[in-house]
Parts: structure tokens; C-alpha cells; sequence
């Protein structure tokens, strides 16, 4: 499992990307197509709170701090999941090796 610190950075690391490659502006176009963001997927955490940035009722700032946050709270609950069906994860070679061997051709 990824220690907590490194699992916040890795998000806000993504929500820092996701910033500079044009969310913002991916989020006005969809608010175009559908101007009341009621569309299902426009009701996600990250939408929700960009989209709030877009009306003029939170800072930019305040809109990101919301979604790493509620990203946070999302990521916290799937590792509950995972460990509660006894799931672990292992490392990325390992991962590879399985996949591959899931994959191959029989004899």
C-alpha cells in the first residue's frame, strides 16, 4: 500500500496536472452542452467543484482544495474496500509478470 503522504501528493501532484492541461477549460465546454450540469457525469466531485469556480461561488483555490480533498476522502474509501476483500496490492513488476502470464498462449 502507498504510504498516506505519498498517496495525498500523488493526488495533488494530479490535480495540479489536470489544472495545466485544461480541466478548467474542458469544463466550460461541457458546461456549453449542458449549461445546468445536471449531465450525470458533470455531478462528480471534480466537476461539482469546478463548475461552482465557473458560477463565481469559490475561488479557484477554494475549488481545488475541495476536490483533492473529497479526492482524498474517495481514495481512502476504495483502500478500505480493497483491504476488506483482502486485496493487497504488490509492486508494478509483479503486476507485470501476473498479467503476462494471464495472457500467454497455452502449448
Amino acid at each position: 500500500w502507498l504510504d498516506r503522504e505519498d498517496l495525498r501528493e500523488r493526488i495533488d501532484h494530479r490535480l495540479r496536472m489536470m489544472i495545466t492541461t485544461g480541466y478548467v477549460e474542458e469544463t466550460e465546454r461541457a458546461l456549453v452542452r449542458d449549461p445546468t450540469g445536471r449531465a450525470k457525469p458533470l455531478q462528480s466531485f471534480a466537476y461539482r467543484h469546478i463548475i461552482a469556480h465557473l458560477r463565481g461561488e469559490l475561488e479557484l483555490d477554494e475549488a481545488l482544495r475541495r476536490t483533492g480533498r473529497d479526492t482524498w476522502q474517495y481514495a481512502r474509501k476504495q483502500r478500505t474496500w480493497a483491504r476488506g476483500l483482502g486485496w493487497a496490492l504488490t509492486r508494478q513488476e509483479d503486476i507485470q509478470q501476473l498479467a503476462k502470464r494471464a495472457f500467454e498462449r497455452p502449448d
